[in-house]
C-alpha cells in the first residue's frame, strides 16, 4: 500500500534537485506534505485558507483522501446514538421503578395528605419535583466522574495493542487517547433531566389516582 524512497531519487525523477548535495536551501519538488491538526473541526477552515493562499496547489482532507475513515466516523457516531438510546431507556425504567416503590411505599402518606386538602396537581408536581431532584444531586458526581475519566483516558490513553492489526487497518494508532465535545457536556445533562420528567410521568400519575379514603387505610 506504500513505496518509500529516497527524497533525491524522487527529486530526480521528479525534475527537481538530484544528486547527492541536496540541501534545505535547493529548489527540491515536494510530492506531499501532511499538516497535523490538534482539533477536527479546523479541517475544512484549513483546507480552505491554504487552497486560497497556494491556488496551484491541491490541498485535500484526510476525508477526501481516505473516505473510508469518513465512513468509520460516521459508523462511530451512529454507534454512539444506539449507545446512548439504549442507556436512556434503562434510565427510564429505572426511575420508574425507584419512583413507583416511592409512591406505593407511601400509600397512607399521600392519601393523608389528599384527605386533608392536598389537590391532586400539588401531589404530581411534588412527585415530578422529587424525581428531578434526584438527577440534579447525581449528575454533578456523574460529571465529575465523566470529566476526570475522559482526562485521564485523554492523557494516557489505552493501549489496543492485542487489536493492533485492526487499527493498522484504519491508519489508527495501538493507543487510543479519548476526547469529547464540550457541548456534550451540557447536551447529556439536558437530556437525562428530560428523561427524568418523562419518567416520573406514571408514577405521578399512579398516584394522584389513589382515592384518600381507601389509601389512608392501607397497610
Amino acid at each position: 500500500m506504500n513505496i518509500f524512497a529516497l527524497r533525491e531519487d524522487l527529486n530526480r525523477l521528479l525534475s527537481g534537485t538530484s544528486g547527492e548535495n541536496d540541501t534545505i536551501s535547493a529548489p527540491s519538488v515536494a510530492h506531499e506534505i501532511a499538516i497535523i491538526l490538534h482539533d477536527v473541526k479546523l479541517v475544512d477552515t484549513t483546507r480552505h485558507s491554504l487552497q486560497v493562499s497556494f491556488p496551484d496547489v491541491k490541498v485535500e482532507t484526510y476525508r477526501e483522501i481516505s473516505p473510508d475513515l469518513q465512513l468509520y466516523e460516521s459508523q462511530m457516531e451512529s454507534v454512539s446514538l444506539i449507545y446512548l438510546t439504549v442507556i436512556m431507556l434503562a434510565l427510564i425504567f429505572g426511575i420508574i421503578n425507584t419512583m413507583l416503590m416511592a409512591v406505593l411505599e407511601r400509600i397512607r402518606e399521600l392519601g393523608m395528605l389528599m384527605a386533608i386538602g392536598m389537590n391532586k396537581i400539588r401531589v404530581f408536581l411534588m412527585i415530578m419535583l422529587e424525581t428531578i431532584m434526584i438527577g440534579v444531586v447525581a449528575a454533578p458526581f456523574g460529571l465529575l466522574l465523566g470529566t476526570g475519566t475522559i482526562a485521564y483516558l485523554g492523557k494516557y490513553g489505552i493501549n489496543l495493542s492485542a487489536y493492533s492489526d485492526t487499527l493498522q487497518m484504519y491508519g489508527m494508532s495501538n493507543i487510543i487517547y479519548f476526547a469529547v465535545n464540550p457541548d456534550i457536556y451540557w447536551q447529556v445533562p439536558l437530556s437525562v433531566a428530560f428523561t427524568a420528567v418523562l419518567a416520573s410521568l406514571y408514577p405521578a400519575w399512579k398516584a394522584i389516582r389513589l382515592k384518600p379514603v381507601e389509601a389512608i387505610r392501607k397497610i
